[in-house]
């Protein structure tokens, strides 16, 4: 069974195999029962009419002679049913009861004395088959085979009835079983279906921890989950403080050096000032990582386009001298991500897009099974092969005719692999470089069918 099925549909799977094999396995046990209680009274029947034959047999000068009617009155109607005939130990037919008639049936007596056989003889082209029984006595030094037997016909009226009758009640009795399970599931996981819509409503940021009171065996589950978003909450306003404030306290005497710097010599103050604007760089790095920290249980979608529209737009104004025009074509892409992180994420790669575009920029989306691709292309130099995993390294840069230290694509990737997506390069369409960006997107509805009704 696939680990990924709901709790809802591997119960329910769980519960129709074992109806099925029920519905299978206990009717047929039912008939065979049935079928052998019905055999077992004709059989008993049976040889009570042998015992009656038997009574009724005369030896005279080593001749059977038999009355002219015999006790059961059944014997003595012709064309009943119940019929019983006598063979020697010949094999030859000594007597037939009026009921007979000239019917001999295609069976051999096995002659083992006070040995009894009772089977069931077809008759070929008759309306119903036989029930024999025959009886192997001695008498008078003589070997018998008394044979009784009677029509199958009231045997197999009452079994196709006993099986309709059963296969009603079957289907009234697993109807009335589904009804109760559908209904048992319901209640059973209804702790189960209020637990799930907490958690939805802590991801969206309704409410902070979950309530109520739930069954033993959940109980513990939501006090871990509590302690769990506490924690995680206290973790990320310490880290968030903690870098902030080193952040902020380096900011200054950053300032101070790179003003001191001016009366120093000219080669002096190129020196000190390339030190000087890659700790402010690292600083502000930093100091985003810690701002833009996704809380790990926000799993709410974003849409993308309004975000990616006011990227664009505030790059428009940057980039005016360059006249770039730019599209944004998303439609209504949504991804896993908190605004801060598709602001530094898609802020990185659409003002590389656009500082090294010759006049276009554009930006597409692709949805597919679990993820969505969205596409930020230009019409620029684009990235060599070779150099398309080196850049993503921090401190790499392909562009060197620009300051920087290359930490903007290393903070891209960071970030994606802390939620899963992945940064690719490849060839642009526009003539330069597209960066792939690989985002994981809200789970489908169904996923969560186990906590709905029905």
């Amino acid at each position: 069974m696939p680990l990924n099925l709901s709790i809802r549909l591997r119960l329910l799977l769980t519960a129709s195999v074992t109806l099925g094999a029920f519905s299978i396995i206990f009717p047929l046990s039912q008939i065979a029962t049935f079928s052998n209680t019905l055999q077992e009274g004709e059989h008993k029947r049976l040889a009570a009419d042998a015992r009656t034959v038997l009574a009724s047999v005369r030896v005279i000068d080593d001749k059977l002679v038999m009355p002219d009617a015999l006790e059961n009155p059944r014997f003595n109607q012709v064309e009943s049913d119940l019929i019983a005939l006598i063979f020697d130990g010949e094999g030859r037919v000594l007597w037939r009861s009026s009921s007979a008639g000239n019917f001999v049936p295609d069976y051999k007596p096995h002659y083992v004395r006070d040995d009894v056989v009772f089977t069931r003889l077809a008759i070929p082209g008759g309306s119903s088959d036989y029930f024999l029984y025959d009886w192997d006595v001695e008498v008078e030094g003589k070997t018998y085979s008394i044979i009784t037997g009677d029509r199958t016909t009231s045997f197999d009226s009452n079994l196709r009835t006993y099986q309709r009758q059963l296969r009603l009640w079957m289907a009234l009795g697993l109807g009335s079983l589904l009804v109760l399970l559908a209904t048992g599931l319901t209640w059973a996981l209804r702790p189960l279906r209020r637990i799930y819509r907490q958690v939805i409503a802590v991801e969206r940021g309704e409410i902070a921890r979950l309530d109520g009171e739930y069954p033993s065996e959940l109980a513990r589950l939501a006090r871990g989950l509590n302690s769990l978003l506490t924690a995680e909450r206290s973790r990320r306003k310490q880290y968030q403080t903690k870098v902030s404030d080193l952040a902020h306290g380096l900011k200054t005497p950053l300032a101070v050096i790179s003003e001191e710097c001016r009366h120093l010599s000219p080669a002096e103050q190129k020196v000190i000032g390339e030190q000087v604007q890659h700790m402010n760089q690292l600083v502000n790095f930093h100091l985003q990582r810690a701002m833009s920290v996704r809380p790990a249980w926000v799993l709410t979608p974003l849409p993308l386009a309004p975000v990616l529209d006011k990227l664009c737009s505030s790059l428009d104004k940057v980039y005016h001298e360059k006249n770039v025009a730019w599209d944004v074509d998303v439609a209504d892409a949504e991804a896993l991500i908190t605004e801060p992180e598709a602001l530094e994420i898609f802020g990185n790669l659409l003002d590389n897009a656009f500082r090294l575009s010759l006049g276009r920029v554009r930006v597409v989306s692709q949805l597919g099974s679990g993820w969505l691709l969205v596409k930020v292309e230009d019409d620029g130099p684009g990235v060599a092969t070779s150099h398309r995993d080196s850049i993503l390294e921090r401190g790499r840069r392909a562009d060197i005719q620009h300051p920087g230290q290359g930490i903007g694509l290393g903070l891209v990737v960071e970030m994606l692999e802390e939620m899963g997506g992945v940064l690719t390069i490849e060839d642009s369409t526009l003539g330069g470089a597209a960066f792939c960006v690989r985002l994981p997107t809200p789970p489908r509805p169904q996923g969560s069918s186990f906590l709905r009704p029905g």
